[in-house]
């Protein structure tokens, strides 16, 4: 009975020691130096992934670089005698708004009108000031004037006079020639302005190789935005139109998007109109089109935002290539279709436009 009490208790000692072996000892010397072994090299795979974390670091920074060189969005009014005009650095300078400052041009969609209770008031303000350019609230991209697929990041600094606009909205009037300058290292773009006259010139210098190498044509986007209160009585006088130098050739085209792209070269002009306001791309004497096209365009976003207008207006886009790649000019003319307003404009044969009524 004793002999079987001694060996009972050596099994029990012998089974704790086990126990205790394989679940309470603390690991072997070697062991943790294998283990640390193996937290150095995890730390040196983590030293790796700092390195590519840094590699990150220096991507952000790279990309916030790349971010800081897109510059800072201005937006610049001015007023002249006849017309008020809102004009931004975007796309290296280029109209986001122009309207009439003479009261007897009144009667627009704005975005006021469209936002009147349904049912109760249509979407039409007859004393909003006409307005020529269509906007991105209403679906449009500006780009009146622009370079057709040049992406500019709002880097262009604005000049006035020579001194630097550094404030953003900022309002001036004009009362004597102004010139305004849209500047970065791919190209400048000036803009000269008179008290008197709807006749804007543009001028384009292009400076960096590389784009001189791409050839990027000049783009006037979206036509004239309509400016009756019912649709049909400016889409069926709305028309976009070129003459040639000399007057040898001309020709227009509806506003319908099944129809072709109307193309040509060499022109005097080339501009659209609706019932009652022209906008006019002209090119000066030297700056020759080698070709160039109008373009219909559809927009449906423009008849839902104005509820009761009926139809979608009739968009055009105008693209010009230059003969010379370096530089060209041309004057934008915003203005009523009055006879005498356009027949002293100095624009040849534009009283053109003014015949093709439907």
């Amino acid at each position: 009975m004793e002999m079987k009490r001694i060996f009972l208790a050596g099994f029990l000692i012998l089974l704790v020691w086990i126990v205790w072996g394989a679940f309470f000892v603390p690991t072997p010397k070697e062991s943790v130096e294998t283990k640390k072994g193996g937290i150095k090299e995890n730390t040196e795979e983590k030293g790796g992934n700092e390195v590519s974390g840094e590699g990150t670091k220096n991507g952000a920074e790279k990309e916030q670089k790349e971010i800081k060189t897109i510059g800072e969005l201005r937006v610049l009014e001015i007023k002249t005698n006849l017309f008020t005009a809102v004009l931004s650095n975007e796309l290296g300078g280029t109209f986001l708004q122009y309207s009439l400052n003479n009261k007897k041009y009144r009667g627009s969609y704005s975005l006021q009108s469209s936002s009147y209770p349904q049912d109760l008031r249509h979407s039409y303000d007859k004393d909003a000031p006409v307005s020529f350019l269509f906007t991105k609230d209403e679906g449009f991209s500006p780009c009146n004037p622009c370079l057709g697929g040049v992406e500019t990041n709002n880097e262009h600094k604005i000049f006035i006079g020579g001194e630097e606009l550094l404030a953003d909205n900022k309002s001036i009037n004009i009362t004597e020639k102004t010139e305004i300058e849209f500047k970065s290292d791919d190209f400048i773009h000036t803009i000269i302005i008179y008290p008197n006259s709807y006749r804007v010139l543009h001028k384009y210098e292009i400076v960096s190789e590389k784009l001189k190498e791409a050839d990027p044509g000049l783009v006037w986007a979206n036509g004239t935005r309509p400016s009756e209160k019912y649709g049909w009585l400016d889409d069926q006088e709305s028309y976009g139109m070129y003459v040639t130098k000399n007057g040898e050739d001309s020709d227009y085209i509806a506003g319908n998007s099944e129809t072709e792209p109307l193309s040509f070269q060499n022109i005097e002009w080339v501009g659209s109109r609706n019932k009652f306001f022209v906008s006019a791309v002209v090119p000066t004497g030297d700056s020759y089109v080698k070709s160039g096209q109008i373009i219909p365009r559809q927009n449906l976003t423009f008849s839902e935002k104005y509820k009761y207008r009926g139809s979608n207006p009739s968009v055009y886009d105008i693209t010009l290539d230059f003969a010379d790649n370096s530089g060209f000019e041309f004057y934008s003319f915003l203005a009523p279709q009055e006879y005498s307003l356009v027949k002293d404009s100095g624009i040849k044969d534009l009283d053109d436009i003014m015949t093709m009524v439907g």
